[in-house]
């Protein structure tokens, strides 16, 4: 039986945190997927985050097992598989989530991407040379460590600014 997934959603949890800072409120996940999926339901939700050290495991361990309990995927090296290793300054995680995105748009109509970095430009590429339509939700407005990449806003066929949808995505205050 093959499973066919009509839109897929795949967050560089990195990115998210950064996110959160720009737009300077706490941003429901649940929110991003209906807004990525404009409304027609995901079937897809992937979350990827390399957590570097147990201070970074803690904070970031009750949001991962709430996306694990809520039908996301979270994938990302834990502070385990990185003992010993050379700390990386970032990315590993995008190339797990590049992978896994070109192997779901065998499968996929449509991919969202919660992203930035210019890094994706080639995937976005190879996406849409697939067949995929490609929206990327970002921001463009903030410090140039948060915005999206032009190349890669310029690739995608849809861009959402999310600083333009802080009252729909926004957590409600605690």
């Amino acid at each position: 039986m093959q499973i066919n997934w009509r839109d897929a959603l795949f967050i560089d949890g990195s990115h998210c945190d950064r996110l959160k800072s720009a737009l300077d409120c706490r941003i429901d996940l649940e929110k991003i997927r209906h807004l990525a999926a404009c409304g027609e339901g995901l079937v897809y939700s992937g979350y990827y985050r390399d957590v570097r050290d147990p201070e970074e495991a803690a904070r970031q361990g009750p949001l991962l097992t709430w996306l694990s309990h809520h039908g996301f995927d979270v994938k990302g090296r834990t502070v385990e598989d990185l003992a010993g290793l050379p700390r990386e300054r970032y990315g590993t995680n995008l190339v797990e989530m590049a992978v896994d995105a070109l192997r779901i748009s065998q499968v996929a109509e449509r991919i969202a991407l919660v992203a930035a970095d210019a890094k994706l430009v080639p995937l976005v590429l190879a996406l849409r040379k697939g067949g995929q339509k490609v929206t990327v939700l970002s921001t463009s407005r903030g410090p140039a460590s948060i915005v999206v990449a032009p190349q890669l806003r310029n690739v995608a066929d849809r861009f959402i600014d999310l600083s333009e949808h802080v009252a729909s995505i926004s957590m409600p205050a605690e």
